[in-house]
């Protein structure tokens, strides 16, 4: 670092590898040892705004929160254009350490309140950008988990954050981490009764929010209650097309008591002009349209999907997994003939619909070859159908 020439292009670019990496900079052993080495880095670049922020950033693993707040002020304030939204996202990530770890509750608050602003200004920055959703869903998330926190105040933050989730999904673009807040949403809801409890009370008391009938709605699907889930989601169904997630939850909870798929897929479909955006929705809607036999359509929906560049967690996590309807626990079997056989996958021709492909290539201890009939199981994604458990007749 001290004999690093940044008026050289190569050390310029060595440098600010270096201070970005937190692989490198956590090989010291010694909390010493990490502060010289930023406090080495801003004098050999006293202007370089990311040195601070990355200063910030250790100083925050290494729980030195007011040190860490000091250093990405610095940062912000040498920020000439004032528009670099990474530095208010790592001060937002700082200040909600600082709430949650501020047993004062006045000033936990407070700090709170800071963060959420920060927050905030990178969501007005740019709407499309995950951190400022993520950071400000997982505040609410983590805020509703404080200890001795009333269950209403619990309750109305796990919404918040809900709600963050909820819109963040439809602009980001990317959603993984939106997607991971909403499944820890998910988690705490079903260890806390008492919250569930209080979201019962406001839709049976007919107060509830839309984000607040979506939260108990889904909860009690997990719990193996999709007849109330419906019951809880009814009002959204009738009067709002937008609440995707929604059409989701209570299409597979009409699929749960065995409603017809025509059925199903007609509910769904009110809501397709929000749902193309969405990969749940393009994975349950897209297999409905091919168990109805509506292939033509199910293909062009899986088409157009790739136009909004999915992530590869989303276009390939199932969706829809076709049951019996006699049986429930049982999935539904399908008859086909290996069509090709190609390297990790082959391609089968079901009796009814088109080709299909399965990236299995042994059944058992045999391997499978062109021309022999299978029967296999299908499951659905937003990238389309996929074969599995092949089975040789």
């Amino acid at each position: 670092m001290e004999k690093l020439n940044l008026t050289y292009s190569l050390d310029k670019v060595v440098f600010e590898r270096f201070i970005k990496s937190d692989e490198i900079v956590d090989t010291f052993s010694t909390l010493d040892g990490k502060i010289k080495f930023f406090e080495t880095a801003a004098r050999r670049d006293p202007d370089n705004v990311f040195v601070l922020q990355h200063f910030a950033r250790m100083l925050l693993r290494e729980n030195k929160l007011t040190l860490a707040l000091t250093q990405i002020d610095n940062a912000i304030s040498k920020d000439r254009t004032k528009s670099i939204r990474s530095l208010h996202h790592t001060r937002g990530l700082i200040l909600a350490e600082l709430a949650m770890s501020e047993e004062n509750g006045d000033v936990a608050r407070k700090w709170l309140a800071h963060s959420e602003r920060e927050f905030l200004h990178c969501m007005a920055a740019k709407e499309s950008d995950s951190y400022g959703h993520s950071g400000l869903a997982s505040l609410y998330l983590r805020w509703s988990q404080r200890p001795k926190l009333s269950t209403d105040e619990a309750t109305e933050y796990l919404e918040k954050a809900e709600g963050v989730v909820s819109h963040g999904l439809r602009v980001v673009s990317d959603r993984t981490s939106l997607l991971i807040t909403s499944a820890e949403m998910q988690k705490e809801l079903g260890n806390q009764p008492a919250r569930l409890i209080k979201l019962w009370q406001a839709v049976d008391s007919n107060s509830a929010s839309v984000i607040g009938r979506y939260l108990l709605a889904r909860a009690y699907r997990e719990q193996g209650e999709p007849r109330k889930t419906m019951e809880v989601l009814e009002p959204i169904i009738k009067t709002d097309f937008k609440q995707v997630r929604a059409y989701v939850e209570y299409t597979r909870a009409m699929l749960e008591i065995g409603e017809p798929i025509k059925k199903c897929a007609a509910t769904l479909a009110q809501c397709r002009l929000d749902g193309e955006s969405d990969p749940s929705f393009v994975g349950l809607y897209g297999g409905l349209l091919f168990m109805e036999g509506k292939y033509g359509d199910a293909e062009k929906l899986w088409d157009s999907a790739k136009e909004h560049n999915f992530s590869y967690e989303e276009r390939i996590k199932r969706q829809y997994t076709p049951r019996d309807f006699a049986d429930p626990t049982k999935r539904t079997q399908f008859l086909g003939v290996i069509q090709h056989v190609k390297p990790g996958y082959l391609l089968i021709q079901p009796d009814e619909g088109p080709v299909v492909i399965s990236t299995m290539t042994v059944a058992g201890e045999a391997v499978l070859c062109r021309g022999q009939k299978v029967t296999f199981e299908l499951t659905f994604s937003a990238e389309g159908s996929l074969a599995e458990n092949l089975k040789m007749v």
